[in-house]
């Protein structure tokens, strides 16, 4: 569907971007119309582990326009395998779904290192997410702003297709989520609430700003 990823154009051009959601959400259709885009100015790798991104016709292979597709053997981690995407291929951008959210930082944190941006979907929502970058910087000994890879983060919702949570700056966000458990002197300030705003975007609707905690 060419547009189903326009309301985040603009963090897709300059992020590496999670797309949180459900299953039925619109995560694969996001996925494909943002590979079609991106490849028209940048390299770009579709990772196709559930082979969900080809899609079920010719025309779903077609829609990734100049996007280079690959579909990993099934033994291979998720993590390897996008490793071994940045070894041989070379992206500047990755593009791929994962199947819980540590597969996805893991990834994420490989592309940061080797300066690739990664567009992912996770079947997850924000909690979880936090939960797994809990995890990632106590393994470290880092802040999570430090740790988490993605620049940016959309959550998605099957009742409403048309309307996105957005968080423009997810490492705040999701750093002040872990507050009591990893420190971090920058966005754990004791005396305001551990909240972050986000942003509301809608199709033919101005952007609303709402705020969660």
């Amino acid at each position: 569907l060419p547009g189903a990823c326009s309301l985040a154009s603009d963090l897709l051009s300059a992020h590496s971007v999670v797309f949180l959601g459900p299953s039925r959400s619109g995560k694969s259709t996001i996925m494909r119309d943002a590979a079609a885009m991106l490849s028209r100015q940048f390299q770009v790798m579709v990772v196709d582990f559930a082979g969900a991104l080809a899609g079920s016709t010719i025309d779903g292979m077609k829609h990734l326009e100049d996007a280079d597709y690959t579909a990993p053997d099934k033994s291979t981690t998720q993590t390897d395998a996008i490793l071994n995407v940045i070894d041989v291929h070379s992206p500047e951008v990755v593009i791929a779904e994962f199947a819980g959210p540590d597969d996805a930082i893991q990834a994420g944190r490989h592309c940061d290192a080797a300066g690739v941006r990664l567009i992912c979907t996770v079947r997850s929502s924000a909690s979880c997410l936090a939960d797994s970058l809990a995890r990632a910087s106590a393994g470290v000994n880092c802040p999570g702003c430090r740790v988490f890879p993605f620049g940016a983060a959309v959550m998605l919702s099957r009742q409403d297709l048309d309307s996105w949570q957005v968080l423009p700056d997810a490492r705040a966000a999701m750093c002040s989520m872990i507050i009591r458990r990893v420190n971090c002197h920058v966005h754990h300030n004791q005396k305001s609430p551990p909240g972050w705003p986000a942003v509301v975007r809608k199709r033919f609707a101005a952007e609303q700003p709402t705020y969660r905690s």
